[in-house]
């Protein structure tokens, strides 16, 4: 397998552009069963698979331009590669896909092999052992599997790399060629067309044992989990309480167990992590790690509220019950009822937070009178009985956003925050919404509470060679000083808004259209450059609608645009920061100019 960075999963009910093809090797065999992914500038991505043949085919793509990223199976001896024959994402090249049908064909070449043998410590193969190879210099990793005979065989390496090999099967701890158990203490492998690594004896790693006790005494099937150096482990109890688990690193170790009836509890009697072992020998046996488990407390969270988004229903909705500490959460759904369970708790103080935005409300915490997070003490050992939680009223913002041709644009980011400066007196608690638009360009941000809210929408390409828009701030202004803020509140629902992102694909924060009425370069970053001497660079130019090339004198505020107002007053240049917080108008010895309309 190779990787990238995240993708999202790009559905489109409707048709649109088809794009096939074919993958051969070099001599122009088909590569069977290799994965195909179409990735557009935003990272949303369409997966398909090759046939016997070799070949691929998209149906319905939404308009647009994709990468074209081929991984052949594990085990195959070729490379993974982007269209037309790039090893790197960025540098493979777009294709563009429309109403009809697009052809990309591509070449895989075969790449470097990895073989060797997994042994345990006795010196019998191991089979099943997962041996990945992850490159030191990319992303790229490439998996196998150790076969009866322990050999295991790495193919379709990128050459000239230099690559850490990962093990890992059950009973043994997670590790790196020669004996580490990080990558960064791991040697690394620069293999050849085809290079043999020889036996690899796998450690074994440390364990770890003791007893699940519960007040009526040792504990069966509890679940047992232990944790040391970042790799965990679980088993369950015998029927005499006793427990073994295999297979960890050395390191700082905890356990910790739940059982039916009986409260969650870490090592040795609490309800969070609180002690740890150090254990530094490989291979040894840390034994009595003993677990006293005491009868559980419950309590039920019940919700309440018009649920607007699901006609009034309450269930399926998450709800996670915090320690005073917020170390440890446990989370339960809500039943046809509106109501959550919790079991497996400790007696303590707890706090609610509610994930209501599935249903038209707000994700908030559980408040008291005076909106304060409500502090729940729970008393141990019995059911604390029911909860009532009342979900706060919310909103949803719907809208779409859009290219100046009107093209929807997918992938978009769509940010809304509180205006601290706001003086409604609403307070929103550093609430922060982050949606992102569908291949259709609509998006809708569900939950958004009563305040005054700043929303900016933003286009981020992977790569600093595709298309890219500037990022444009309520209600569709370029630049942030201008932006004004949203006042959400009361019971009336929100119109549909719209936001118009200009084309930047030079990413200098000027759309192409105004650089291209000006004679400025939409192919390169020339935001900085102040053409016509007057000190103001490009990209105040830009914001303040005004011509680049065209020395500007003084300036005058007529009106203000979504600031706090001030008396109109005449500024001289050097007062150009005031210039970002209002609208104007030139004003000469002769004259008075209008602003130059953005292209």
């Amino acid at each position: 397998m190779v990787s990238i960075p995240a993708l999202f999963l790009l559905i489109s009910p409707a048709l649109a552009g088809n794009l096939n093809g074919k993958i051969a090797g070099p001599t122009g065999d088909p590569i069977e069963d290799a994965d195909v992914l179409a990735i557009n500038p935003v990272m949303g991505a369409a997966r398909t698979t090759t046939d016997s043949a070799g070949v691929y085919g998209f149906t319905g793509l939404p308009d647009g331009v994709y990468r074209v990223w081929v991984v052949p199976a594990d085990g195959d001896k070729h490379t993974p590669r982007h269209f037309p024959q790039s090893a790197d994402y960025c540098d493979g090249a777009l294709i563009s896909v429309g109403n009809s049908t697009t052809e990309a064909d591509l070449t895989l070449p075969v790449g470097d092999r990895l073989s060797g043998r997994i042994l345990d410590l006795d010196g019998l193969p191991l089979s099943g052992v997962r041996v990945r190879a992850q490159s030191t210099s990319s992303s790229a990793s490439r998996d196998a599997w150790s076969e009866a005979d322990g050999q295991f065989h790495i193919g379709g390496l990128e050459p000239g790399e230099d690559w850490a090999v990962q093990a890992a099967i059950s009973g043994h701890p997670i590790q790196w060629w020669s004996d580490a158990y990080t990558a960064d203490e791991a040697s690394m492998v620069a293999p050849s067309v085809d290079d043999n690594m020889g036996d690899w004896v796998l450690l074994d790693g440390i364990a770890v044992s003791g007893l699940i006790l519960g007040p009526d005494g040792p504990v069966e099937d509890a679940n047992v989990r232990v944790y040391s150096s970042s790799q965990l482990s679980q088993a369950e109890s015998e029927g005499d309480g006793s427990y073994l688990v295999e297979g960890l690193p050395p390191g700082e170790v905890t356990a910790w167990a739940d059982a039916e009836g009986l409260a969650v509890t870490y090592f040795p009697d609490a309800d969070r992590p609180t002690e740890f072992i150090e254990v530094q020998e490989e291979g040894e046996w840390l034994e009595g790690i003993d677990l006293q488990l005491p009868a559980e407390a419950t309590v039920t969270v019940g919700l309440s509220g018009t649920a607007p988004l699901t006609d009034g229903d309450l269930s399926g909705l998450s709800i996670i019950l915090y320690n005073d500490s917020h170390t440890v959460g446990r989370g339960a759904q809500t039943d046809t009822d509106g109501n959550g369970t919790f079991g497996g708790l400790h007696g303590g103080r707890y706090e609610v937070f509610v994930y209501g935005s599935d249903a038209g409300h707000a994700d908030d915490w559980f408040r008291d009178e005076a909106g304060e997070i409500a502090v729940i003490d729970l008393e141990p050992q019995q059911d604390n009985g029911t909860i009532e939680v009342a979900l706060q009223p919310a909103h949803t913002l719907q809208g779409k956003v859009i290219d100046e041709a009107g093209a929807p644009i997918s992938g978009a980011t769509i940010i809304v925050t509180p205006d601290d400066d706001g003086d409604t007196g609403l307070s929103n608690d550093g609430a922060l919404f982050v949606e992102t638009t569908k291949y259709t360009g609509e998006f809708a941000v569900v939950g958004v509470p009563d305040g005054q809210w700043n929303v900016r929408v933003q286009v981020s390409p992977y790569c600093s060679t595709d298309p890219g828009f500037v990022r444009v701030h309520w209600p569709n202004e370029v630049d942030p000083r201008m932006a004004d803020t949203l006042l959400i509140e009361g019971t009336t629902p929100l119109q549909p808004v719209q936001f118009i992102l200009p084309s930047d694909n030079d990413h200098d924060a000027m759309g192409d259209r105004w650089e291209r009425r000006f004679d400025l370069d939409p192919t390169a970053d020339d935001a900085h450059e102040d053409p016509d001497k007057d000190g103001l660079n490009n990209l105040t130019e830009y914001r303040l609608r005004t011509n680049p090339n065209q020395a500007e004198g003084y300036w005058e505020i007529q009106q203000k645009c979504g600031c706090t107002a001030s008396p109109t007053r005449t500024i001289p240049l050097a007062g150009v920061l005031f210039l970002l917080l209002a609208c104007f108008s030139r004003r000469d010895e002769a004259s008075r100019r209008t602003q130059a309309p953005r292209a």
